[in-house]
């Protein structure tokens, strides 16, 4: 509340304080920054003349931050001239009221603007919520795409190599089938986690595992596509990281990524 007139300062605390509110006043246009300081409060009561300057100047400073920007503000005033008015409400007032006022009008509009606002905060927090999740499925969505190249990589090197090696031994056929059988439930894996994601489902199964699983699992999908650059992969865990709980797909999929990527 920026207010000079202590009698009122008084009677409004004593009035919004019985409905459960807190009030902060400062009776300077200088404090208002001060009075800032805590945090921004929930609505503004600015009186038009101040031993500094004007409501009318606080209002438009308020405006100007981001933080006070949309906090609503009232006038309480004995300037009651239609010039005033429009003037307070062109510069993003909510509300005018004049002296002498009736105390229960004014708890009735401070209660009314207060409900305004929080209804429209919510509203405002559900809309970044769902910006939030919109940008996580996107990103989400292109992680797949780009990591399902990765399988199906290993499936193509495993056929080429069985054509290019001609007869095989067993031992070497039963590794590039067990390899691209790997690459395949990985592909189809990926493909439900993409077909969720379409329909806004991001499922995630949070449970204990051995970390090594991924890891071998990341290497046995990536190991045709290294073999074929010259590159050897191996697997080391240490002890005290033997065990994660998180979501294991997820984890693989962030090692393919890395791993991948490197």
């Amino acid at each position: 509340m920026l207010e000079d007139d202590e009698s009122i300062v008084k009677l409004v605390t004593l009035a919004l304080g019985k409905a459960g509110l807190e009030v902060r006043a400062a009776s300077r246009l200088e404090e208002l920054e001060t009075q800032l300081a805590p945090g921004a409060p929930d609505l503004f009561i600015l009186d038009v003349n101040l031993p500094d300057g004007s409501g009318f100047e606080a209002c438009r400073r308020l405006r100007a931050l981001p933080a006070t920007a949309h906090v609503p503000i009232i006038f309480l005033t004995r300037r009651d001239e239609v010039e005033n008015r429009l003037r307070a409400f062109k510069l993003g007032a909510q509300d005018y009221i004049i002296k002498p006022f009736s105390v229960e009008e004014l708890v009735a509009r401070v209660q009314a603007h207060l409900m305004i606002k929080i209804q429209r905060d919510v509203k405002e927090t559900q809309l970044a919520e769902l910006a939030l999740r919109a940008r996580v499925q996107t990103d989400l969505m292109d992680m797949v795409i780009h990591d399902i190249r990765t399988p199906i990589s290993t499936v193509k090197l495993s056929l080429a190599m069985m054509a290019e090696q001609g007869t095989i031994d067993p031992d070497q056929h039963k590794q590039l089938v067990a390899m691209a059988e790997q690459a395949t439930d990985a592909a189809l894996l990926m493909l439900n986690d993409l077909i969720d994601l379409r329909v806004g489902r991001v499922n995630t199964e949070l449970a204990g595992f051995a970390l090594e699983r991924p890891l071998r699992r990341a290497a046995a999908l990536l190991t045709p596509t290294a073999a074929k650059r010259g590159i050897a992969i191996t697997v080391e865990t240490s002890p005290e990281h033997a065990r994660v709980e998180s979501d294991e797909k997820m984890i693989l999929r962030v090692i393919l990524n890395l791993v991948g990527n490197a």
